[in-house]
């Protein structure tokens, strides 16, 4: 088994551990899916979709930007070389966030003809997810996301639908998610997972 699906593997376990008591995540009667622009028509049928992720929009833990949030933690480090680890730590997660993120979307849509890939510049359309919040998660306080979708034509870049994902939870800070990275990663897969069931009955 590949390093990538150990890490989504135990943080699935964590998700599935957390979604007994993550009661804010009604998946049937909590804050709705709404579309901004365009219609679900691009969520249904037989398609495809390179999932992209942007991070320049966000607000992280009440601070206004991602930059202003990096340089809060580098701060609080005690040398230049902690600090640095950090932020190359941050870095790196966030690149796996996009893998994470689309093998749970991936999972819970899977009786759809709707496929979500991170490499194939094929299909039919480009999915930018945009975080917009995100909160890390703290021992007294759930990890969440709130997040906007941009269909784009994946030839033109012309975006054609823009889709809001509210503001969904994932884990405290605890044994089971110790890192900022893995709270994060949570709320994300919980977002993706949301999002799928959306997906799931639009297709039903």
């Amino acid at each position: 088994m590949s390093k990538i699906n150990v890490v989504f593997t135990t943080l699935l376990a964590v998700l599935l551990l957390s979604s007994f008591n993550n009661k804010e995540n009604n998946f049937y009667g909590g804050p709705k899916i709404k579309f901004i622009k365009g219609t679900t028509s691009v969520f249904k049928g037989k398609k495809s979709y390179l999932v992209k992720f942007d991070y320049s929009k966000m607000s992280v833990d009440g601070l206004e930007t991602e930059a202003e949030y990096i340089e809060y933690k580098m701060k609080k480090k005690k040398t230049k070389e902690k600090a640095d680890k950090w932020k190359m730590s941050w870095k790196n997660d966030q690149k796996n966030n996009v893998n994470a993120y689309v093998k749970m979307l991936a999972r819970e849509s899977k009786k759809t003809n709707l496929v979500f890939t991170t490499d194939d510049p094929n299909s039919d359309y480009e999915m930018l997810v945009v975080p917009s919040r995100i909160e890390t998660g703290t021992g007294i306080k759930k990890s969440s996301v709130e997040l906007n979708l941009f269909l784009k034509n994946i030839k033109t870049g012309k975006v054609i639908a823009k889709v809001h994902v509210p503001k969904i939870h994932g884990v405290q800070q605890g044994p089971t998610a110790p890192t900022t990275g893995m709270r994060v990663q949570v709320a994300l897969m919980q977002s993706a997972a949301y999002f799928g069931k959306y997906l799931k009955k639009l297709n039903k």
